[in-house]
């Protein structure tokens, strides 16, 4: 995130900053064109399972083709039986406590104004974020249905259809995934912590041969710019022994400085002999450091010139300073990891060999914080949910989902989401959205035709799942 904020502070002007910001934001990197296939496909599924039997709600099936998607197979398909339950759990708070204030408008607000705090309440709270926000967002949804002047059969018949489609768009989802599952060589941190090392040691050994190209600088900029916070989340909520932890913690940590320093690095005119020499040994090292995390082992890393905390002045390649900050953080991450017996021994096991976790955190009654996080989160969506029943404007209560949708652990992270959600709504809103339903969806007759539409659409949505989350899969099942 540091780089991010350098650029920010750099940018002439708000508008520069913006589209410098979408293209690092949706320039192409690795594995993304597979991943976009994939949500691609299960949407295309959804959308089609729905228009045959006409299940309404939709677009809440294709958003979850969307939202469940995730670059690893495995942790799909891990949260897909925790997502399901989710849905189910939100469909029955909503039928069981909604019976008590239905009649009653005072209580109603209330329990409007309580279910949004118990939503965020549990995305702060319960481990599985996957479960934690589906859970939150049939409450966002769900709530809308409650608020018409129908008859509480047609409310209950609509939630439970809702329900539905959304059941349809995780197993739908599940099962793609399943099709095409490529599982990751370890967890999900080592995972996206080997990434990011590979990423680091492919540029620096490109240093070293002056044949740096804009991709790779582009990926290591795209991963400076997500940053670490997400597997921080994940080893936080984890019930890993303490030793793993701090382990895995000064890892994480070690390797979010690594991708910043990467990402500021550039490439002089010429380099020395000795230059390249140095970063190709700093690439080995880095390598070195990825093949351990992924065999769970004790790193073999070559020899650092390192004397009392400090590189020797003679291997420092003069032509680019960071290489010396890099060589650095690669042997303090030396030194958390060596010595140490396979990371797997600290990690508590169950019969099937991954960890089981409890429902909540640890201090999920005791830390003030969680009641604070869902207090802000209640008054921002109380907010937004007032100011669209007192203008009579229904449409908007997708207000309230994008409070879910960007509440998470860092300002950063919640920041990045909020413009990625607005500008998708413009972009899709205005453009796609009304652009199709006044010139292309008049002239089209059968499901072929839409399925065509549908998947050229969806592909723009899944490139970048924030930024296009409210083009037209939604306004496109919803017409």
């Amino acid at each position: 995130m540091a780089t991010a904020a350098q650029s920010l502070s750099a940018m002439p002007s708000s508008l520069s900053w913006f589209v410098e910001f979408l293209k690092h934001e949706l320039s192409p990197y690795p594995g993304r064109t597979a991943l976009v296939a994939r949500m691609v496909i299960a949407a295309t599924v959804v959308m089609m399972i729905c228009m045959v039997f006409r299940i309404p709600y939709a677009f809440q099936g294709a958003i979850y083709a969307l939202i469940v998607s995730r670059e690893s197979s495995q942790a799909t398909l891990k949260s897909g039986a925790s997502i399901l339950a989710s849905t189910g759990i939100g469909a029955l708070y909503l039928l069981a406590s909604v019976w008590f204030v239905i009649s009653i408008p005072t209580l109603h607000l209330l329990w409007v104004i309580a279910s949004f705090f118990l939503g965020f309440y549990a995305i702060s709270t319960i481990k599985n974020f996957g479960a934690s926000s589906t859970f939150a967002i049939m409450i966002c949804v769900g709530v809308p249905i409650w608020d018409r002047q129908l008859s509480a059969e047609t409310n209950v018949e609509d939630t439970l259809w809702l329900c539905l489609a959304s059941a349809i768009g995780v197993v739908v989802t599940v099962g793609v995934e399943i099709l095409f599952s490529r599982i990751k060589p370890g967890q999900d941190i080592i995972a996206g912590v080997t990434d990011r090392l590979a990423a680091v040691e492919s540029l620096l050994a490109r240093f070293s041969n002056n044949s740096v190209d804009r991709p790779t600088q582009a990926n290591v900029m795209r991963l400076a710019t997500v940053g670490t916070s997400m597997f921080r989340r994940i080893l936080q909520r984890s019930t890993y022994a303490p030793n793993y932890a701090e382990q895995m913690g000064a890892v994480i940590a070690l390797t979010g400085r690594l991708v910043d320093l990467a990402a500021n690095l550039r490439s002089p005119a010429q380099l020395s002999v000795d230059d390249r020499a140095q970063l190709r040994l700093l690439a080995e090292n880095v390598g070195g450091v990825r093949a351990v995390l992924l065999a769970e082992g004790t790193p073999l890393l070559n020899g650092f010139h390192v004397a009392q905390g400090h590189v020797t002045q003679g291997n420092v390649p003069h032509a680019i300073p960071l290489v010396a900050e890099m060589e650095k953080t690669v042997q303090l991450m030396k030194e958390v990891l060596v010595g140490a017996q396979a990371l797997s021994l600290f990690a508590p096991q169950s019969p099937s060999g991954d960890p089981s976790p409890p429902f909540l955190v640890r201090d999920a009654f005791t830390n003030v914080a969680h009641i604070q996080f869902a207090l802000k989160g209640c008054l921002t969506a109380g907010l937004c949910y007032i100011i669209y029943n007192g203008v009579d404007w229904p449409g908007i209560s997708t207000a309230v989902t994008t409070c879910f949708l960007t509440a998470l652990s860092t300002v950063g992270s919640s920041r990045q989401k909020q413009v990625l959600r607005i500008s998708g709504a413009v972009v899709g809103g205005f453009l796609i959205g009304m652009g199709s339903q006044i010139f292309i969806l008049p002239y089209l007759d059968s499901i072929a035709g839409f399925t065509i539409l549908f998947v050229v659409v969806t592909a723009f949505a899944s490139w970048d799942s924030p930024f296009f989350l409210s083009l037209s899969p939604p306004s496109l099942l919803g017409s």
